[in-house]
């Protein structure tokens, strides 16, 4: 027992090595506390109000509730994952799926859920994507939220889509 929380006292040949401590901080991680942020449900409040339209409020809410990530899983959710009979939805990620995933099952939250009913109300029969109108790789999101963030009064935040997670 003694081992797992104080390795320094067995013999050096017979302490097990450790990669992941000589590794040091992982070059995928930011440790630069200036761009962390946490949008608060106010903010969030404030910015839904600011959005010209119920996709729009849709993305945000996904993003801010459910944590999905922006672009690559926003995007990629078909109304096939919502499944409305158990109020769960399938999330497919790109950025998992290299490492053998191929997907999470996550609740229909609350926060969420006005958005994608009055969404799927809106969708045309036989609509695929439950994003429609953002999906060009021509439009920027990010600029365009910032504009956004401003009509609502707030202060652009760093890492806008990521600091909502």
């Amino acid at each position: 027992m003694g081992r797992l929380f104080l390795p320094e006292a067995l013999p050096e040949h017979s302490r097990r090595r450790q990669p992941a401590q000589e590794a040091g901080p992982s070059p995928w991680t930011s440790n630069n506390a200036e761009r962390e942020y946490f949008v608060s449900r106010e903010e969030t409040a404030k910015l839904l109000e600011a959005l010209p339209n119920n996709e729009w409020r849709l993305l945000v809410a996904l993003v801010r509730y459910a944590a999905l990530r922006c672009r690559s899983e926003v995007l990629a959710l078909r109304w096939s994952d919502i499944r409305w009979d158990i109020r769960r939805m399938v999330v497919h990620s790109p950025k998992t799926r290299r490492a053998g995933y191929k997907g999470r099952v996550i609740p229909i939250f609350v926060e969420v859920a006005p958005y994608l009913e009055h969404a799927w109300a809106e969708a045309p029969e036989g609509a695929e994507f439950v994003i429609t109108r953002c999906r060009s790789t021509a439009v920027n999101l990010r600029t365009q939220l910032t504009r956004f963030i401003l009509r609502a009064g707030l202060t652009p935040w760093p890492r806008l889509w990521v600091s909502m997670r």
